[in-house]
């Protein structure tokens, strides 16, 4: 299911819905995700104590109506002045069990030691003969927790609910860890996981079902929610009481009888979709729970806005996008061309607001105390604080939500003006990596041709001044991709990034790596962007912006 945190009645009444669906179709056993009553993460609000309280009185009316079904609940529990991960098995009304998470994530986008305690004893549930064990997302991958134990002690399923968020190929990494387990121990495998955008964060949905040997029996739609509805067996196995874990019984005699069922199993999206997809739901779901129904942004005739257009229109339709295209004395007649061609594409409307007689009137007051001084980068900027400006206006007079088109090469070396075109409520792209641009643009186009191949093929430019290029200033994104990703998301130092990749003259890598550095003041103050790649700016990597460490 798609949750919203913070929004405990709307999940609440997912649940209620979804429990209803889940009866219709016969389950004995219901399950959603991970925090599934808060929405996940809840971050501070869980500092709030009508917050938690709200939490318990919404699990206590979805219990009210867990009728002829057993349920298992996301929830935040509190007791003794401490707050728990937990999952609630709910069976006739009542909650019957609570399962508090045992191993907390404290890395990444993750911070849950800041709220949580840790649970103490793994917990089966023995239901009619069939036994299922409990573990809640980061359960599964540590190896001191207690899938190994749950696996080893003869329970029929084991059964994981998650908040695990996207990043490029890690339904793989999640399906890997599960088959490893269920193979040694001849476990079925259930892996249930949220879906839905959450400020920076996509949770990709991809639950699936593995049987005793480890193979995928079914599975869930990507990025979107869905049921998975499946038949498990009681082993002859009888599940041993190990120490530290919690057994709890349950018996009934009113599930209803077992029905047909269509197996879901689709298979996943391929590399280039998938981000797209994840890209897709991101900006939707920010558009959608905050509040917005419009969206703009400046459409240059450049690749990045172009992608950002098509990513937009995708998601939220051509009637709520608008781009504006704002041409200086630079902008060449192709860029107006292929900008006014995307979004003729594309359906969306698209204004020209020329700022030529804004920059020279700029220019003109800035004419003392620019006196005797050469143009540099102050004028350039200029420009692109003028467009930001334009923008915003669109955003405070109707309602519009402003979206930045910079994508992680630029964010990562600064090569973006603050104020300017880092302006916006979001940065659709500011995770995605210029090759990967193209990458996105060409498996657009195979869907349906929309940004012209004359935007693909032109050398990327800001058109800030004559004949300006982007590798001007940058090494080629093909090289500068491959640092940012040695020094971003693997932590690796000039030394190690030059030795791995074999290619890159070490001049250039400490060039690139200053640069990532000195701009640390400016992605501080840059709009929230979708997460794709295993360690993006913002949640993941937090840096201090005061550093004197450049040991390399």
């Amino acid at each position: 299911m798609n949750a919203l945190a913070g929004g405990i009645d709307s999940n609440r009444d997912k649940i209620g819905a979804n429990l209803e669906k889940c009866r219709e179709e016969g389950c004995d056993l219901a399950v959603f995700p991970e925090l599934a009553v808060t929405g996940y993460p809840p971050e501070d609000l869980l500092l709030k104590k009508g917050f938690v309280d709200d939490n318990l009185k919404a699990l206590k009316d979805i219990s009210s109506k867990c009728e002829k079904i057993t349920a298992v609940v996301g929830f935040v529990d509190h007791r003794n002045g401490k707050l728990f991960n937990s999952a609630a098995v709910v069976h006739n009304r009542k909650v019957v069990a609570v399962y508090d998470k045992i191993c907390l994530p404290n890395y990444g986008v993750f911070d849950e030691k800041r709220y949580f305690s840790q649970g103490k004893a793994s917990c089966i549930i023995e239901l009619d003969g069939f036994s299922f064990g409990l573990l809640i997302c980061e359960d599964l991958w540590d190896e001191k927790g207690p899938a190994k134990k749950l696996a080893s002690s003869g329970a029929d399923l084991l059964l994981s609910i998650n908040a695990s968020p996207y990043s490029v190929g890690k339904w793989s990494e999640r399906e890997k860890a599960a088959k490893q387990l269920s193979v040694k121990t001849g476990n079925c495998f259930a892996y249930l996981n949220l879906v839905g955008g959450q400020d920076e964060l996509v949770f990709d949905g991809h639950s699936f079902i593995l049987d005793r040997k480890g193979k995928v029996v079914s599975r869930g739609r990507q990025f979107e929610e869905d049921i998975l509805v499946y038949d498990i067996e009681a082993s002859d196995n009888k599940t041993r009481r190990g120490s530290g874990i919690k057994i709890v019984g349950i018996k009934s005699k009113n599930f209803p009888l077992k029905t047909s069922i269509k197996v879901s199993n689709p298979e996943p999206l391929p590399r280039t979709a998938e981000v797209y997809k994840a890209l897709w739901l991101g900006l939707r779901d920010y558009v959608k729970k905050n509040g917005f129904k419009k969206v703009v942004l400046g459409l240059s005739g450049g690749i990045d806005s172009a992608l950002v257009a098509a990513v937009s229109k995708d998601a939220l339709g051509s009637d709520n996008v608008k781009a504006v295209f704002m041409p200086s004395q630079y902008t060449s007649q192709q860029s107006g061309e292929d900008a006014f061609a995307v979004a003729k594409n594309l359906g969306i409307e698209c204004l020209e607001l020329p700022i030529s007689d804004i920059f020279a009137q700029f220019m003109k007051s800035l004419a003392g105390p620019f006196s005797g001084t050469q143009a540099n980068i102050a004028e350039e900027n200029l420009q692109a604080r003028i467009r930001g400006s334009l923008l915003m206006a669109f955003s405070n007079k109707f309602g519009y939500l402003v979206l930045a088109t910079g994508n992680k090469s630029e964010v990562s070396t600064g090569y973006s003006t603050l104020y300017g075109d880092m302006c916006g409520g979001l940065s659709v792209i500011k995770d995605v990596p210029k090759t990967l641009v193209y990458e996105l643009v060409n498996y657009r186009n195979s869907v349906g041709k929309v940004i012209p191949e004359s935007i693909i093929n032109r050398p990327p430019t800001a058109e800030l001044k004559p004949d300006q290029k982007d590798q001007d200033t940058l090494p080629p994104y093909d090289v500068l991709d491959r640092i940012i990703e040695g020094y971003v998301e693997k932590d690796m130092g000039i030394e190690e990034i030059v030795r791995a990749d074999g290619r890159l003259p070490q001049p250039i890598v400490k060039h690139t790596i200053s640069m990532i550095d000195r701009s640390e003041y400016k992605r501080r103050q840059s709009a929230p962007g979708i997460k794709i790649t295993p360690k993006a700016f913002g949640k993941d990597r937090r840096m201090p912006i005061t550093n004197g460490y450049n040991k390399v």
